[in-house]
């Protein structure tokens, strides 16, 4: 069955439309649930031992029973030597009490299937030793697997960075497109293909920040220093199949037929090269979706963003990018 791109611009661009309006409005209405690497705090792993198991509400218990006895200690700025086991005592030896008031926030516990992560505000030594020791003395056996914190001007560093790689990579594609498309034959600008390349890139960007909204309200999906590597990673799979496309329009423009219009170029190139890149993304798309089902809980979500980022941006290089190129010629709009 053959698909008619160009014929049907408008039912795209609508789909297209009404589901990037929704990611906006998602995103500003109710916003992503960033990680630690972008709003600071403590992540802790945790494995039990064989046999040992706790909810999630048995270690936001604990958490506060250390968080109180920690203050309390603070506030008689004295640490108790009585009912301190050894390792509690080798600890207290090595960091000091913290001067100011400890406060752990709503912390988010997440199990795991033989252990959990704990997320809090960003805890200094002392009390992520006192958490260690506490969490050890109820669950013998447990070991932590990973530790990290970063605090929250860190965070703040690394959010603005992550917005400006973006748009650095926006900007010197649309440059590096409008280059190579340069001695494009008939009076076609270069600088329409890097635009609409573009633009489809910011419509593979748009949306999964939407379906990551939608995540992190229901299954508390959170946006973490991976999420902006795949955003990068799927721009340049999707940059990829978009210039296949406008290259094959400029190969058949040489050979342009006085009866064919642009649009019809650009039909017929979309379908030359539509079954190359469905089949191509389709052989990513069953690599990522065994990683996604069988691989480390560390890398799911970011497996996760490449599968939908993969959708979208084969959707955007076919049925985006190449009619958004035909309107604008259409359109005479230099």
């Amino acid at each position: 069955m053959r698909i008619h791109v160009i014929q049907n611009t408008k039912i795209w661009l609508t789909i297209s439309g009404v589901l990037f309006l929704a990611s906006i409005i998602g995103f500003f209405s109710v916003g992503l649930k960033y990680g630690i690497d972008f709003t600071g705090g403590s992540l802790m792993e945790i494995q039990f031992a064989p046999g040992q198991h706790a909810t999630a509400q048995d270690m936001e218990t604990l958490l506060r029973t250390v968080e109180k006895n920690v203050n309390d200690r603070i506030a008689k700025q004295v640490i108790p030597s009585e009912n301190v086991n050894a390792s509690t005592t080798t600890n207290k030896d090595i960091f000091p009490l913290p001067t100011k008031k400890v406060n752990l926030g709503t912390p988010i516990i997440v199990p795991l299937e033989n252990g959990m992560t704990i997320k809090t505000q960003p805890l200094d030594q002392y009390t992520h030793e006192q958490i260690k020791a506490a969490i050890e003395q109820k669950y013998p056996g447990t070991i932590e697997k990973k530790f990290t914190t970063i605090g929250p001007t860190v965070g703040d560093s690394l959010k603005q960075k992550a917005i400006l790689s973006l748009i650095i990579t926006w900007i010197g594609m649309i440059v590096f497109i409008a280059w190579a498309f340069r001695k494009i034959p008939r009076k076609v600008s270069p600088w329409k293909f890097g635009v609409t390349a573009v633009i489809a890139l910011f419509h593979d960007v748009i949306l999964p920040v939407g379906v990551f909204v939608l995540l992190g309200q229901f299954f508390n999906a959170e946006v973490e220093s991976f999420f902006v590597t795949a955003l990068l990673t799927i721009m340049g799979f999707s940059v990829h199949d978009t210039i296949v496309v406008f290259d094959r329009i400029r190969e058949n423009m040489m050979y342009q037929k006085r009866d064919e219009s642009f649009a019809d170029i650009a039909e017929k190139s979309v379908q030359q090269t539509m079954v190359r890149s469905i089949n191509t993304s389709l052989t990513v798309f069953i690599t990522l979706l065994f990683l996604f089902l069988f691989g480390g809980e560390s890398t799911r979500w970011f497996v996760f963003t490449m599968l939908i980022g993969v959708v979208f941006g084969t959707y955007s290089s076919i049925f985006i990018a190449t009619p958004l190129l035909v309107l604008w010629k259409q359109k005479g709009v230099k």
